[in-house]
Order: structure tokens, then C-alpha cells, then sequence
């Protein structure tokens, strides 16, 4: 590649393979907060290119930065601009350079790097990453090329594999779950609070395994109608949440909301019949203790995973041909982009393991 200056790519990453949920709920990026840091990276010389990847399981921040730039550097913008502690980012955060961080974005866009190993949406989820970046004017000749070639990557991996077969998304986990609780969902009352990606496609879910006794609940009423109309589901207005979730059988949450819904006080203080807590947001909605009232069932986006995976065994030799598909790419590309002067090391800086169960590749 023809460059006018020498350069090295940088990847800052936590996601579920290096945090516990608890841990990577307090890294989430907001709106304000994901818009600002965007202007500050772009404020630095030595930064020349960059884009924030924020989903519910993994944040990144890939950069293209001269070759003396230090790791360390980008970690302290990180950690000072949204006010984490350094000390636990650190624990639970690595860096990748160079080539690695080629091989490492391949498998993410591919799902391999996926909480639920496989499944689509993570790719939808950098696609829009990589426009917004472009919309911010962060991103130039290099990462344009390193997406497109991510993007490109991940469609071989599903076509010449079968990685994605059976894989499904969080919301559709969500949504097995109360099938194998319940059995048939016909009559079950459920209560569905966020209409975003993951509430709607929870909400389709449900629908086709028979659930129509849905009721759903947004922030915005109005911007919830036309979905509830969609799927002939009930709307309840988000202030008669509270009074309302002694009526509901099942209860997902799934919204950006950086604070409790629904805690132990707002259930209904006794009851005979159980209740079954379903928590897909990060940071969490529904407050851990209520997994201690009698009858009354939690479940989080960890423990869907853990079900998602349950024949991931089976699926080991798919593992090897992805992996041999994304290295020649990467090779590819390497060769190709050869950032010039690096000063990088082509090993990665020590990675912590703290979720072993989440190791699945």
C-alpha cells in the first residue's frame, strides 16, 4: 500500500472473554460520551484514523497511530475521558498490533469472537460502526480497506463453513428459554421493556414460538407504537411499569437504561406462581437480588450464552476452517497494508481469561 506516512494499527478491546458481565457493564459507552471521545481521538496528531466499537458485550477502539505511539497512551485517554478506573480496565483489557489486529477484527465480524459463537448481528453491529465513523470523518484509506476486507471476510466464513448454522441471536435464546420453561406460551403473560434491535427481535421470537399474549414498553411510547402495531402486541405506557409487573409471568428487559427498572421492591411481595427475570441489557436492567425472592427466577446475558453454546463441541472441526480461512486473508492483507517502521511487537500483551467458559475458539 502507498502511504505518505509510516504507520501501525492499534486495537484497545475488552468484551465477555476478558470481563465478567458485572465488570464490563461499568465500560459501556454511552451516546454523549461515545460522540466526545470520537472528537478527542480525532483531536490527536499522532492519531490518524480510529473507530469505537460499542456493543453490549465488547468495547474497542481501533486506531491507526504512528509507529512511536504508545498503548498506554490511548488506555489514559480512554480511561480519564469517561471517568473508569485504569486500574480495573486494565485487568480486564488488552492491546493487539499490527497483524493482530487484522486477525482479531476478521473474527469478530465472522462471530467467532461472539458471545453466542457464530450468530450475525455482530456483524450489522461493526458495519454501522464503520459508517459512523466515516460519517465523522475518523476513518481514511486504511481502515476503509481493513472493513471492507472484515466485511468481506466474514461473508467467506459463512459461505464456506457452516459456523452459523443453528447459531441464532440473544433475543431468539431469550425466547427459547421461556419456550422450555413454559412449553407451550400461548397463555403466558409477557412483559417486554425496550423496543430497540434486541427488544424487537426478542419480540418476533416470542411471536413465532406461539407467545401472543405479549405486552411491550418503551421509554418513548410513541416511538414503540408502530412495532407494537406491527406484531398485535399490547403497549403499556412506562409509567405504569411498577404498579403493573405483578400481572406478567415473564418480564424481559432489554433497553439502554444505566439504572435499575425493576428491583426486589417493586416485584410483588409474595407470590405462588414463579417469575421468571429475563436481563439482556449491559448495563443491567433488573438488580441481581431479586434472583433471591422465593419464586422468582434471573437469568442475564451470560447465563443465555452459556445455553446458546451448549453444542459448540459438536462444531469444532467448523472452528479449524474458519481459522484457516481468516489467517490467509489476514496474511493477505497484512502483506498488502505493511504498515512501514512499526516498532510493535507481533505478540499480544497478556490477555486475561477471567470467563474461561466464554474461551470458545
Amino acid at each position: 500500500m502507498n502511504n505518505n506516512y509510516p504507520f501501525s494499527l492499534l486495537l484497545l478491546t475488552t468484551s465477555h472473554k476478558t470481563a465478567p458481565l458485572e465488570v464490563r457493564e461499568k465500560f459501556v459507552i454511552s451516546k454523549d460520551q461515545l460522540h466526545s471521545l470520537r472528537h478527542k481521538l480525532q483531536s490527536i496528531p499522532t492519531i490518524f484514523e480510529s473507530l469505537i466499537l460499542n456493543t453490549c458485550n465488547r468495547t474497542e477502539v481501533y486506531c491507526a497511530v504512528t509507529p512511536s505511539f504508545s498503548h498506554s497512551t490511548l488506555m489514559n485517554i480512554f480511561c480519564n475521558h469517561l471517568e473508569i478506573d485504569s486500574t480495573l480496565f486494565q485487568k480486564h483489557s488488552f492491546f493487539l498490533h499490527n497483524k493482530e489486529v487484522i486477525h482479531h477484527l476478521f473474527h469478530v465480524t465472522s462471530g467467532l469472537d461472539s458471545q453466542i459463537v457464530g450468530e450475525n448481528e455482530i456483524l450489522a453491529q461493526v458495519k454501522d460502526a464503520y459508517l459512523e465513523a466515516k460519517n465523522y470523518n475518523t476513518v481514511g484509506p486504511i481502515f476503509h480497506r481493513l472493513f471492507q476486507k472484515s466485511f468481506q471476510a466474514a461473508k467467506a466464513v459463512r459461505t464456506h463453513t457452516t459456523i452459523s448454522l443453528g447459531a441464532t441471536s440473544i433475543g431468539s435464546v431469550a425466547a427459547e428459554l421461556a419456550s422450555r420453561i413454559f412449553g407451550d406460551l400461548s397463555s403466558v403473560r409477557t412483559l417486554l421493556v425496550g423496543t430497540g434491535e434486541v427488544g424487537q427481535i426478542t419480540a418476533q421470537a416470542l411471536k413465532i414460538r406461539g407467545n401472543h399474549n405479549l405486552t411491550l414498553t418503551n421509554r418513548t411510547f410513541e416511538n414503540a407504537l408502530p412495532f407494537a402495531s406491527k406484531i398485535a402486541a399490547t403497549l403499556l405506557p412506562i409509567e405504569e411499569l411498577p404498579k403493573t409487573l405483578k400481572n406478567f409471568d415473564i418480564i424481559i428487559a432489554c433497553t439502554t437504561c444505566h439504572n435499575w427498572l425493576i428491583s426486589g421492591n417493586s416485584l410483588p411481595q409474595s407470590s405462588t406462581n414463579p417469575l421468571f427475570l429475563i436481563d439482556l441489557s449491559v448495563p443491567r436492567n433488573i438488580c441481581p437480588t431479586t434472583a433471591f425472592r422465593q419464586n422468582t427466577y434471573l437469568y442475564n446475558l451470560d447465563d443465555l450464552a452459556t445455553i446458546a453454546n451448549e453444542n459448540l463441541k459438536n462444531r469444532r472441526a467448523e472452528f479449524s476452517k474458519c481459522h484457516s480461512i481468516l489467517s490467509h486473508k489476514t496474511d493477505i492483507l497484512w502483506a498488502y497494508l505493511n504498515p512501514a517502521g512499526s516498532n510493535y511487537p507481533q505478540t499480544s500483551s497478556l490477555k486475561p481469561e477471567v470467563d474461561s467458559s466464554a474461551s470458545y475458539s
